[in-house]
């Protein structure tokens, strides 16, 4: 057996069968035309990703043209669906929006309240988390993640990973464990895979470096953490995933 434990999404979508689209998206334009570039790692990514039945219930967005947004389209949106209502209020009244704020001052000095971010993801149906990039940080290949709650300010993004390729793993590994989905299960049938749930004591049975593998937390449980483990020769990819009841997990295996 011959174990990589440290395989990017990129490279583990690439073992999966996924091969990269013909047209590549280098640039992102904002409602206004302004370019910005995409990293590297999401050009990557999207490359194979885009449009995949994989991550159809997945918390980044690769469904639709365009993808991704920006947060200060976003916010100009919705200065347009609620100054009406402003009109009639008081000021009290009227901060009570978190958009109002931006409302009051012109958009060049928006980023004294909130830097621009172009938002990649969400939690699949509730929708209630955003994920994004901060604009200034678009030209590094690989850089931070941030993450908005809506039960806070429009303008509170708080660090999420710091590097994108964590947060990639984190998505991949959460459609193929099948935590709230069968999505991962599904999509890999389609194409050769089967499926199976390994239980702790079916883990001593691989000669696996636990300590090697690339831990990252789950998007949907705080209290479990996962990885991906791919075995080259036997074209199986293990899918670790630890909480408070143990170790447990999935394994697919290319059929022959």
């Amino acid at each position: 057996m011959k174990f990589q434990y440290n395989l990017t999404a990129v490279e583990l979508l690439e073992r999966l069968g996924y091969s990269k689209s013909a047209t590549e998206i280098t640039m992102l334009k904002d409602d206004h035309g302004k370019e910005f570039p995409i990293p590297q790692v999401l050009q990557d990514f999207f490359s194979l990703a885009k449009d995949s039945h994989l991550f159809s219930t997945a918390d980044i967005w690769v469904h639709g043209t365009p993808s991704f947004y920006f947060l200060y389209d976003e916010i100009e949106e919705m200065i347009e669906e609620e100054k009406e209502y402003w009109e009639d209020g008081s000021e009290e009244e009227n901060m009570e929006s978190g958009y109002y704020k931006f409302y009051k001052i012109p958009k060049d000095a928006w980023a004294v309240i909130t830097p621009n971010f172009l938002e990649i993801g969400s939690d699949f149906a509730a929708g209630i988390v955003k994920y994004g990039i901060c604009v200034t940080d678009l030209e590094q290949p690989d850089p931070p993640v941030y993450m908005n709650h809506e039960c806070n300010d429009i303008a509170e993004w708080r660090l999420w990973t710091e590097h994108l390729s964590d947060f990639l793993i984190q998505v991949l590994c959460d459609v193929l464990l099948c935590e709230c989905y069968r999505t991962g299960e599904k999509a890999l049938k389609e194409v050769g895979w089967s499926l199976e749930q390994v239980s702790e004591d079916q883990w001593k049975t691989y000669p696996i470096e636990m300590e090697k593998t690339r831990k990252v937390q789950s998007l949907y449980r705080a209290d479990v953490s996962c990885g991906c483990i791919y075995d080259e020769d036997e074209k199986i990819l293990l899918l670790p995933r630890k909480d408070a009841q143990g170790l447990n997990g999935m394994l697919y295996r290319k059929k022959e």
